[in-house]
């Protein structure tokens, strides 16, 4: 009887020990970065969702975007679009924002954006009159910044997710002007004149997902990782990871994420990057419990003719958004050959939707975004991933 017990708990322990390790494969340090600044001739510094993100030659760009000021929707808070471009240059302290004297051509939030060659291509996108379907690339050359106009998309597409692989850029989802898309573009930025490709169509129509390029081991691929989409009262989320492999031009399902306790998790709106060989590195997002809430308080609101009863679900409508309990903090490890995804840290300071992350090195720097409904912040979130095994 002693010797089994000893021998169950020598197991116990192994596993225990094989769990750290493979935990410390991958380590994240978190650094500080010093938020951005107002624009000029601004009090105050709101932050921005759904910024155009990059780097260019070394430069961190963040541009444009969409807030509310200093009043939430439900409260008369009007949304605003900018122009305005930020840049900071990447250091191992908190570096300094500079604001470009070179604004977008006009206001714009929620495109699609890959780093390139030294520039920054931003895809799609809205402004105040809906999606858009323009293209354009920033450059940081001769201490300013360069803004040229490209082919543009097929149709207005916003909040898609791109990925580069090669010279080769891919853009999948988002929403057009009717909703959740499922149209799979491509184009080579080698060309002078981009060319757009019509791919297979993703899976499910999606917006907010992460798209990343990774090696699945074979080839580098396309993955596609949650998501929503709405088609009825209340918007789906998805906990689905979709693969595309571009030698056999179609998509297949790759994993799912999943909570704690094993169940399917859906969630949109996070970011994510590539990192090593064969990992991907996911930050946070919307599990979408206030969110859908939300839309079934509006529904009823729209079909009860009673006044006092909407007045009550509008107060039930505010409360909720307004003790918001923010996004998701958990970061997970996503393994292109295992098809697994597992807990990897949680996220220190601002959980940050509805942004973009950009890789410099194995810097990752998450800028601004949405940490709770109507409210953005000015804060960049800094993790610095670190690979023992490279795998």
């Amino acid at each position: 009887m002693k010797s089994r017990l000893f021998t169950g708990i020598l197991l116990i322990m192994a596993i225990i020990s094989n769990t750290a390790l493979a935990q410390k494969d991958i380590i994240i340090t978190w650094e500080k970065v010093t938020p951005i600044p107002p624009a000029s001739g601004e009090p105050v510094q709101y932050g921005v969702a759904g910024a155009l993100v990059g780097f260019s030659n070394g430069l961190l760009i963040v541009a444009g975007g969409a807030n509310f000021g200093d009043s939430v929707p439900w409260r008369g808070g009007k949304k605003h679009y900018h122009d305005e471009i930020f840049i900071l240059a990447p250091s191992p302290g908190e570096g300094k924002w500079e604001q470009s004297e070179i604004r977008l051509p006009h206001p714009v939030a929620y495109p699609s954006c890959v780093s390139f060659a030294n520039r920054l291509i931003c895809m799609g996108g809205e402004d105040e009159a809906g999606p858009l379907s323009q293209v354009i690339s920033l450059e940081h050359a001769s201490g300013n910044i360069r803004i040229k106009q490209l082919n543009p998309l097929p149709q207005p597409v916003t909040s898609g997710g791109a990925a580069l692989i090669g010279s080769i850029v891919y853009l999948a989802g988002g929403a057009g002007k009717s909703g959740a898309l499922d149209e799979f573009y491509s184009a080579d930025l080698n060309r002078e004149e981009l060319e757009w490709i019509t791919l297979p169509k993703l899976p499910v129509p999606l917006s907010n997902a992460v798209v990343v390029s990774q090696s699945d081991g074979t080839e580098p691929c396309v993955f596609v990782v949650g998501g929503r989409n709405k088609t009825g009262v209340i918007s789906k989320f998805y906990p689905d990871i979709w693969k595309y492999s571009p030698s056999e031009m179609k998509w297949t399902k790759a994993g799912e994420l999943v909570s704690s306790s094993g169940e399917p998790l859906g969630l949109s709106a996070g970011t994510g990057v590539a990192a090593g060989k064969n990992h991907i590195i996911l930050f946070g997002g919307d599990r979408g419990f206030v969110f859908n809430r939300t839309e079934q308080l509006l529904d009823a609101i729209a079909k009860t003719a009673n006044e006092e009863e909407k007045q009550k679900l509008i107060r039930e409508k505010n409360s909720g958004l307004e003790n918001h309990p923010g996004f998701l903090r958990t970061v997970f490890d996503y393994n292109t050959i295992t098809g697994k995804t597992t807990r990897l840290a949680e996220i220190p300071g601002p959980r940050q939707v509805t942004t973009i992350a950009a890789i410099f090195g194995n810097s990752v720097y998450i800028p601004s975004g949405e940490i709770r409904p109507g409210i953005r912040t000015p804060a960049v979130t800094k993790a610095v991933i670190h690979i023992k095994d490279q795998n």
